[in-house]
């Protein structure tokens, strides 16, 4: 499962907070490892500021992307339920 979240101060560095409702789905507990992939989200804005001028199917854009979301939640399901080992 993919989750966005806001960087935050924590000490002299910077943490994320795993929303409650993912820890229940991945049945995480304290002290378990997980893989995080780290990269700067993209925005609407900029995605379309990227595209501008060019002609677009904004429907077949979602799809694609969903399919692409889809793709990388099973992936890390599966990397979460094998630990690692494919």
């Amino acid at each position: 499962m993919i989750a966005r979240a806001k960087l935050r101060n924590w000490g002299s560095s910077l943490g994320i907070v795993i929303p409650s409702k993912l820890i229940r789905s991945q049945n995480l507990r304290e002290g378990d490892e997980v893989s995080v992939d780290i990269r700067p989200a993209m925005t609407l804005k900029a995605l379309f500021g990227i595209l501008k001028g060019r002609e677009i199917d904004a429907q077949k854009m979602k799809d694609e992307i969903r399919e692409e979301d889809k793709r990388r939640d099973e992936k890390l399901s599966r990397l979460i339920r094998t630990g690692g080992n494919r």
